[in-house]
């Protein structure tokens, strides 16, 4: 259900990581500050700082006139019946709304595309949440008839960001809708070549408008009774894809997590199994016996418990029996192996640091590509 909380209006994006969770990262900074080489290796702390404990719900505006598609889509989106259609008190129109699909969650504002100029509340609102992608819900009927109200619309909302303006991806709304109307995805050669040429002309007036941004994408978006009656989604995937990969590094965990969408998850993954193993190679070159015990298993427990937050498995001792299982008593042995060399080999001078940075990353990245292969799907990190 959508759910805007007036007193959080200021920041509805925002995403409060527990306090156990802050105060577990915090003592990991401490004992990281401590560690030589660490000054070296502040985009990775930063990096995972944004990613995992200052993290946010992307946001995203869809601008459109009424009965263009524009909650039908959010719905299809997060793959649930999340807004009535066609129902206003879901959403107030102009303003930023908290919607969480059982835990898949994005800011989502609609603006209602007719022409008058966007009200106070919805510029404070803008200004306050710039919006990371601007969504332009046009309909082939709309685009015959013109979509200039849409268009200047839209321009209205990235002057708000002059520097930084969101990016924009225009949508060709209700493509199933085509003649002929009863040919479902896939469609045939005649609906899409209708397709594309109202796609075209939507590119056109965009062009003439001087909106820059993704190329035109055909959708539809089917109801759940539609789809009980084998109506397939069209475009819906790369969409969502599309979405997840114009989000800043502190949206990138929510909106892969919403959205299902399996590239970007994957990619979000490898970054935090690729940021986590080179700290653990990092904190494994400090010459001090024991003192990777206090770094590298907490940092290998956020890494595991990041990808099973962002595959949407809950994490619980179930999932985490199961996940052992899949790892083996031989991994399982080997992980514990792994950290026991780690201390071994810091007494063996010279080379006794190296040895244990090359295990801590081995181990790290081997436990990092486990739980990828379990949580999505994937025995290997993506190239």
């Amino acid at each position: 259900m959508a759910q805007q909380d007036e007193q959080r209006e200021t920041r509805v994006s925002e995403v409060n990581a527990s306090q156990d969770e802050q105060d577990g990262w915090a003592q990991l900074l401490a004992v990281l500050d401590k560690v030589p080489f660490m000054a070296g290796l502040k985009r990775d702390i930063a990096s995972l700082t944004r990613m995992i404990y200052r993290r946010r719900l992307g946001r995203v505006v869809a601008v459109g006139h009424v009965g263009a598609g524009r909650s039908q889509l959010l719905n299809a989106l997060l793959g649930g019946h999340v807004l009535q259609v066609g129902d206003a008190a879901d959403l107030e129109a102009g303003q930023w709304a908290w919607v969480d699909a059982s835990g898949k969650k994005v800011a989502w504002m609609e603006v209602d595309a007719n022409g008058e100029p966007l009200g106070q509340r919805t510029l404070r609102a803008l200004d306050r949440e710039p919006p990371d992608v601007i969504l332009a819900l046009v309909t082939p009927e709309q685009v015959a008839a013109g979509a200039g109200q849409v268009l200047e619309a839209v321009l209205r909302i990235q002057a708000r960001q002059a520097k930084k303006p969101p990016r924009l991806i225009p949508l060709l709304t209700q493509v199933d809708r085509v003649a002929p109307a009863d040919a479902a995805a896939p469609f045939p050669q005649a609906k899409r070549d209708a397709i594309r040429r109202a796609a075209r002309a939507l590119q056109r007036q965009l062009d003439e408008a001087g909106l820059t941004g993704d190329e035109v994408r055909a959708v539809a978006t089917p109801s759940r009774d539609e789809q009980s009656l084998g109506v397939e989604p069209y475009g819906l995937l790369e969409l969502r894809e599309r979405i997840a990969d114009e989000m800043p590094e502190q949206a990138q965990v929510e909106t892969a997590r919403a959205l299902e969408a399996p590239r970007a998850r994957r990619r979000v993954a490898q970054a935090l199994v690729q940021s986590s193993s080179t700290l653990s190679i990092t904190v494994a070159l400090a010459p001090i016996p024991f003192s990777d015990l206090a770094v590298i298993a907490p940092l290998q427990g956020m890494m595991v418990t990041s990808i099973a937050y962002l595959s949407g498995r809950p994490w619980d001792r179930k999932t985490l029996a199961e996940w052992g299982a899949s790892v083996g008593l031989v991994g399982g042995a080997g992980i514990g192996l792994r950290a026991l060399t780690r201390q071994i080999v810091k007494f063996v001078p010279g080379a006794g640091s190296i040895v244990s940075a090359s295990v801590a990353g081995a181990g790290t990245l081997g436990i990092g590509r486990s739980a990828i292969g379990y949580f999505l799907g994937d025995p290997q990190l993506p190239g």
